[in-house]
């Protein structure tokens, strides 16, 4: 109410207007719907400084301005806040991953506060300083479950992904030549140099992180290890047209590392499963029934024990995924993701797949990648990951 009579008074709008108006400020970078801070129920107030700029270019060209636009009045911030590593690489995954990160943060921030982060990097109170800074950007919103999180895909898009990109030099993925190496070796069939990426990030994660690691935030941290121009993201395949939307017409595998060019027929195309076991799921499964409140130093000298069992063993454990999810072992979940990526070879080696092709029921349905000729299975290769 407070923002409709701020609009009121600024613009002359009809009702109609006045409604989309409200609706598209709120879908802008969150709009106005930031939460107060320490208060016991999530309360949604504005954002002066969004919102008044909302006003002054509606008023200035008759429309409101486009997300893409609004955010690029923000790039010299990410920028600074990029090229200084002023937050984590592993908050970066878990924003772009909608994921909640628990951090303090300033209310109240001073140009001072801003350059004493840009000095000293990030330590916590730096780290705190930058995702205030982000939050106060309209980057980064109050998670309903606590937390920070963002607010809308555009932001993950515009924002977050840059500065991904441009902080991708840490301390588990290494350089921008580093990845290109492991993409190159992948693309030659040696997939150990990916693994001990994959490894590297569970190493340099804590016990607590490891706890609440999910297979969706896992995955957008290998994306970001593989340079864009050579892998996809949830590839669409056609499974079976005749079949009703939500009847399991359309497939997508978690990762597709493609050719960078349709000239280059000498190395494979890759597809990749991933399945992600945590260790409150494996513990879980010991105790026959679901369990969230394992102490630190249960998951860890769990995590040590596991380290010293054989692949057989492993294999036999069993495992519950949520605390409403069935019992199973990781020797069925590995069974059922080797048939899942069966699958979607065999549709990829199908080749392109259009609506007007009637004689053909299966395909690749994704403008993402481009497919000179239909081939059979021995361009592509597949593995399924499983990490514990």
């Amino acid at each position: 109410k407070d923002i409709q009579g701020l609009v009121t008074s600024y613009l002359t709008l009809d009702n109609e207007d006045m409604e989309v108006f409200l609706d598209t400020l709120k879908q802008t970078c969150n709009g106005y719907l930031f939460c107060k801070l320490g208060a016991d129920n999530i309360e949604s107030v504005y954002n002066p400084l969004m919102v008044f700029n909302a006003l002054e270019r509606y008023n200035d060209r008759g429309y409101l301005f486009d997300i893409p636009s609004s955010l690029s009045d923000a790039t010299h911030f990410f920028g600074t806040i990029a090229r200084q590593n002023l937050v984590k690489y592993k908050d970066l995954i878990f924003f772009k991953a909608n994921a909640p990160v628990e951090v303090n943060f300033k209310l109240n921030l001073s140009f001072s506060d801003i350059l004493t982060a840009s000095v000293t990097g990030y330590e916590e109170g730096c780290r705190s300083i930058a995702c205030s800074l982000l939050y106060y950007l309209g980057a980064l919103t109050h998670s309903p479950n606590g937390g920070l999180i963002v607010p809308n895909g555009t932001v993950q898009d515009v924002m977050i992904a840059q500065l991904i990109e441009e902080q991708c030099a840490n301390n588990f993925a290494g350089t921008t030549e580093d990845r290109e190496n492991v993409y190159q070796e992948l693309m030659n069939g040696n997939i150990t140099p990916f693994i001990g990426i994959i490894k590297n990030f569970f190493n340099s994660e804590s016990m607590r992180d490891l706890q609440t690691l999910n297979e969706r935030v896992l995955k957008t941290a290998l994306l970001a290890l593989i340079p864009f121009s050579g892998r996809v993201s949830k590839l669409c395949l056609m499974a079976d047209s005749r079949r009703s939307y939500g009847q399991g017409c359309y497939k997508f595998p978690d990762l597709f590392v493609a050719k960078r060019s349709l000239l280059d027929i000498r190395t494979l195309s890759i597809v990749v499963e991933l399945k992600l076991f945590s260790l409150l799921g494996l513990l879980s499964g010991d105790t026959g029934s679901w369990r969230s409140n394992f102490t630190a130093s249960q998951l860890s000298n769990f995590n040590k024990s596991l380290r010293l069992e054989e692949e057989e063993a492993l294999l036999k454990r069993k495992y519950i995924p949520y605390s409403r999810a069935e019992m199973m072992t990781i020797g069925d979940v590995l069974k059922c993701a080797i048939t899942q990526l069966k699958e979607y070879m065999s549709i990829i080696a199908m080749g392109p797949w259009k609506l007007s092709n009637d004689a053909k029921f299966s395909g690749v349905n994704d403008t993402r990648v481009g497919i000179i000729t239909n081939r059979n299975e021995k361009f592509l290769d597949g593995y399924v990951i499983l990490a514990v």
